[in-house]
């Protein structure tokens, strides 16, 4: 199949209800596989897509100026299709998509691809090609990932052993020993650590740790820690000790190993002798599409419908007619419709201004606009600089545009004499593909007169979240702080650190996708690309976020308490979403997070419409804040008691106050009594307009809210 500027067309292919049936079909077997309950008759509908629409991606968007939000860098690269299987629904066209279904169903299903044949320098060249999984994880592919990150990702991903910090006592499994045995050592080694379920039974060694300390010697390390093993269970001072550290230990490894296949016995599927789920694939004999015919006789180069779609102009406009919101039509390479801004789009109207103010052409003007928006720097800033620049040269500003190219064409190879006229000015492309670009053809199939198709299976975040790991309460903390993360679920592995996400499945040209981390000098994911499940996706709602762009080293965010207090507050509201099988365990479980407050979590305002009532966030955040004496004129502590109608029991809540502790009577009738109240003469509380408010005092919002010490304060 050749390059094409498409992003979406439909194959000849209309399953119907034929995948309830068994038929005996390979293909269609394939097919069953991507779909929900195809026992039930639901017809379905096979498309091919750009891959460069796979949701690894985040969607192209357009600002109101008609140009792309966020721009992807790929150059040359080749781009090829994937298959979907789609639910046919009323009122959508056959050439149509569910609205976000590559955003919802494809993660949960995966997509199908066609498996090719290496060839030289193909690597980095495409921008998706299939993973072939076999029975065995390929472990070269781990140390390339992780190559990677230690070569890219600099601090964002380097475990945290700061110099004055230590784990007395610390232990760990020397891998390399015959047998392997558990011995102290020192806190500055390197070393694997494993995340994993234990499940209900005694066993030392059980398979999950025994392919994890084959994985750790296959990854060129000597120690792995494991807490079952590397933590006395006897001894409840060293357990209280090393529960409190766990933030140290796992923010000073090398890398996590995570299962996610079950609990300690599953073992590591592809590690070792473990076994893991097949990749569906499914073999075809190589075949020419028939010719298509037109309904008048003939085939017509000139309708971009049918080239695009496989479906005549005439037929798509009569189907789609009456649709807007199935199909993202930008997206889809066809006509787009969009809604202005009214301060963007009157702003649109400044270009012939811009163009004098600096006196450069107006075909120049598109050029530098587009560029600033790259860059992500305000116009006039970046023409301050173009100005610097030119001066430097020693040209004028509206001579640069012409040298830039002229220095572009002689780089490529290409030089352009002064004597001849150089080519227009054109603003960049914001074409998923440039039409202008050459066709190529797929390098062959991986079987000669074959074609073979390969299953991505599901997303790997999708399987994290719905495995048994992920409802631990344990392991929340485990995945939060590690720095690497190697996560094992049944048919794959997956790889996330702080500055990328990969699995086997689907191979990235991972140095394309990179771009400069804000504030650091590191590397990092783009921030269109799909992020992992350890510091955002997975705390919050199951919907895919994307950016890789981390806080770490941003001094702002880092001293801004109520960011912290709010990340912390989603720390909470996560782990408190987990199973424990002891009530005492609640709060060793969270020692690691608490010890590292909001570290190790994304801070995103957007979430605050998910929050719910937010008041004990702004309380806390003010009551922390340098400045809270200044801006307050009257502060009233209330003492409160907490005793009994008659008076036998009572209690002052103050400090820190167990009420496990204090012998309640459920019999009795209790009381909450304060004493020496703040008594208003006159206090007149206005009703709100806002029907989440109670009322409001001389037009500020009133909220009683109890802090650390019991006390009641006015806000």
């Amino acid at each position: 199949m050749a390059q094409s500027t498409s992003a979406i067309s439909t194959l000849s292919h209309r399953s119907g209800k034929r995948l309830a049936e068994n038929r005996g079909c390979k293909l269609c077997d394939l097919f069953k596989h991507h779909v929900d309950d195809p026992g039930k008759g639901q017809p379905f509908k096979v498309l091919a897509v750009c891959s460069s629409e796979t949701p690894l991606f985040e969607p192209p968007r357009r600002n109101a100026r008609g140009r792309m939000a966020k721009r992807r860098d790929w150059g040359e690269l080749e781009y090829n299709v994937f298959l979907t299987v789609v639910p046919e629904l009323d009122g959508i066209p056959k050439t149509g998509l569910p609205l976000r279904w590559l955003e919802t169903g494809l993660p949960r299903k995966g997509s199908i691809y066609r498996l090719t044949q290496a060839v030289a320098d193909e690597d980095g060249k495409r921008l998706i090609l299939p993973g072939a999984l076999e029975p065995k994880a390929d472990i070269d592919e781990f140390g390339y990932w992780r190559f990677t990150c230690e070569g890219s990702h600099g601090s964002l991903c380097t475990p945290r052993k700061p110099p004055s910090e230590t784990v007395r006592g610390f232990k760990a499994i020397n891998c390399l020993k015959r047998p392997v045995t558990v011995e102290t050592i020192s806190w500055r080694e390197k070393y694997f650590a494993l995340s994993y379920r234990w499940g209900d039974y005694e066993e030392k060694w059980p398979q999950t740790i025994k392919d994890a300390v084959a994985l750790t010697v296959m990854m060129g390390e000597k120690y792995l820690w494991v807490d079952r093993l590397c933590i006395d269970q006897t001894n409840e001072e060293e357990k209280k000790y090393m529960c409190s550290r766990m933030d140290a230990i796992y923010e000073g490894a090398e890398l996590t190993i995570v299962n996610a296949a079950g609990d300690a016995r599953a073992g590591l599927p592809g590690i070792a002798r473990t076994p893991r789920k097949r990749q569906h694939r499914v073999e075809l004999d190589a075949f020419r599409p028939p010719h298509v015919n037109l309904p008048g006789g003939t085939l017509s180069s000139d309708d971009v419908y049918l080239e695009l779609l496989n479906v005549p102009e005439a037929e798509y406009e009569a189907e789609t007619q009456g649709h807007t919101m199935w199909l993202d039509n930008y997206r889809h390479g066809l006509n787009n419709t969009m809604h202005f801004l009214l301060d963007e789009f009157m702003a649109a109207g400044e270009g012939p201004a811009r163009a004098a103010k600096y006196g450069i052409p107006a075909d120049h003007l598109d050029f530098y606009e587009d560029s600033a928006d790259h860059f992500g720097i305000p116009f006039d800033e970046f023409m301050g600089k173009q100005q610097e620049l030119a001066r430097r040269i020693g040209i004028t500003l509206p001579e640069l545009v012409p040298y830039l190219q002229r220095q572009a064409a002689e780089r490529a190879g290409v030089p352009i004499p002064d004597n001849e006229p150089l080519p227009p000015v054109t603003r960049g492309s914001d074409s998923v593909v440039s039409p202008s670009r050459p066709k190529k053809p797929l390098p062959p199939g991986k079987m000669p007169g074959k074609i073979t198709l390969v299953s991505t299976m599901q997303d790997p975040r999708v399987t994290i979240r719905n495995s048994e790991w992920a409802a631990r309460g344990w392991t929340y903390q485990e995945g939060v702080l590690s720095r690497r993360c190697l996560v094992v679920t049944p048919e794959q592995v997956y790889w996330e650190c702080r500055g990328m996400a990969v699995h086997e499945s689907v191979k990235l040209p991972l140095p394309t996708l990179h771009a400069p981390a804000r504030n650091s000098d590191a590397w990092c994911f783009a921030d269109y690309m799909l992020s992992g499940v350890f510091r955002g996706d997975m705390h919050r709602t199951p919907e895919l976020q994307y950016g890789f762009q981390s806080e770490d080293g941003d001094e702002d965010t880092a001293n801004d308490v109520r960011s912290r207090i709010k990340a912390l507050d989603g720390h909470i509201r996560a782990f408190t979403a987990r199973e424990l099988r002891f009530e005492s365990d609640s709060l060793n479980a969270f020692l690691g997070i608490s010890a590292r407050g909001s570290d190790g979590h994304d801070d995103d305002d957007d979430d605050d419409k998910d929050m719910g009532d937010s008041a004990h966030i702004d309380f806390f955040s003010f009551m922390t804040s340098p400045d809270w004496v200044r801006g307050m004129d009257l502060l009233y502590s209330a003492t409160v008691v907490l005793h009994s109608d008659d008076n036998t029991y009572s209690t002052l809540l103050s400090g820190s106050v167990s009420l496990k502790t204090f012998p309640i009577d459920p019999d009795k009738k209790w009381l909450l009594t304060i004493k020496r109240p703040l008594v208003l003469r006159h206090l007149h509380l206005m009703p709100s307009r806002n029907d989440w408010e109670w009322r409001r005092l001389m037009g500020k919002e009133v909220e009683s809210q109890f802090s650390s010490v019991m006390g009641l304060f006015l806000v």
